[in-house]
């Protein structure tokens, strides 16, 4: 077994000890269980083929540096949505 020791927001610990008390465990115990929980399958195996090599495809994109800077992205939102 190893112990890691994590930095969390304020607002994240405070969660986590919010879930933890109402499921008589501590902040601690919550999560490891979180982590293991995350790590006990592969959800990307649950996905189905089409959502998964879309995925794929996206990381591929990203890792030959075919991205667009988060202004852009927003920008356009707010011209198409008025966000």
């Amino acid at each position: 077994m190893k112990t890691l020791t994590l930095t969390l927001s304020d607002e994240a610990a405070a969660k986590l000890t919010e879930h933890a008390v109402e499921n008589g465990k501590s902040a601690e115990e919550w999560a490891a269980r979180v982590v293991e929980g995350v790590y006990a399958t592969d959800w990307l195996d649950d996905l189905p083929a089409e959502d998964r090599a879309a995925i794929e495809e996206g990381l591929a994109q990203a890792d030959r540096g075919e991205t667009t800077p988060h202004e852009e992205v927003f920008a356009e939102l707010n011209r198409k949505h008025g966000w």
